[in-house]
């Protein structure tokens, strides 16, 4: 439901320097969030920057977005951090890193801001989910209350799924404040508000069936699972008065990548 662009990038061999982050002054680098499973970086370039983020066979492409936080979500171990910049029309390796990672807990990740779930208190979206849920006192009224609201406020843009480039970042105060958009920005809309309330929610991209999506997947604590949620496809039925079913056949999704 959203197009991308595949790009091959050669990515190197790294030395591990757990403290000094830093790469001839281009590059910058801040572990103070890695807690949280994650790290943030920024460049002194205005020219286009992509992030290769990796762990053995694992791994995520990030256009960079400024000052960027950045997961990294592929469970405990050694990752490698390379970075490209678009020079001359080519992209060239400029930087090159690893990151420890040692997380009591996995779901640490999805309960905190990263590039493509941006979110933070003072945005209208974050206050609309405290809204919604304070007077809630379960897990899944709490869910149930964020998925009624973001399928019955955004409506899906056509247009904008015909347009939009791989490089693309959703944003979630945009996509609250618009009440339009693509498969990408329901996902990155009910991750922002669910992690805010506490619910570990990510963004999984992939495959349903040939085409290509984004969608969630939320953490259930009463049956320590985590269930597949559709909110584009929730929103069209809810549009047409179709019944909607919050959680949906896993299998039927293939996972490339979550955020």
């Amino acid at each position: 439901m959203f197009k991308r662009t595949l790009m091959s990038l050669l990515t190197a061999a790294m030395l591990f320097t757990p403290a000094a982050l830093s790469f001839a002054d281009t590059v910058d680098y801040s572990l103070d969030v890695l807690d949280n499973g994650s790290f943030k970086i920024q460049t002194a370039t205005s020219n286009d920057v992509r992030v290769f983020v990796s762990k053995g066979d694992e791994k995520a492409l990030y256009t960079l977005k400024e000052d960027a936080q950045l997961p990294l979500q592929f469970g405990n171990g050694i990752y490698n951090v390379t970075v490209y910049e678009k020079i001359n029309g080519r992209f060239k390796l400029i930087d090159e890193e690893t990151i420890p990672l040692d997380l009591e807990d996995s779901k640490t990740v999805y309960l905190n801001p990263v590039q493509n779930v941006n979110f933070n208190e003072d945005m209208a979206a974050i206050k609309k989910a405290r809204e919604l849920t304070e007077n809630l006192t379960s897990q899944a009224e709490k869910i149930e209350a964020i998925h009624q609201f973001v399928i019955s406020h955004v409506a899906y843009d056509y247009q904008k799924a015909r347009t939009v480039t791989g490089a693309y970042v959703p944003s979630v105060e945009g996509t609250f404040e618009i009440g339009s958009g693509i498969c990408y920005d329901y996902a990155s809309l009910m991750a922002g508000m669910l992690r805010s309330v506490g619910v570990p929610t990510k963004v999984s991209v992939g495959y349903v069936g040939t085409v290509y999506h984004a969608w969630n997947e939320i953490h259930l604590e009463a049956t320590d699972e985590w269930i597949t949620v559709d909110a584009t496809q929730d929103a069209i039925y809810h549009k047409y008065g179709l019944p909607v079913s919050l959680s949906k056949t896993s299998d039927m999704y293939q996972v490339k990548v979550t955020y």
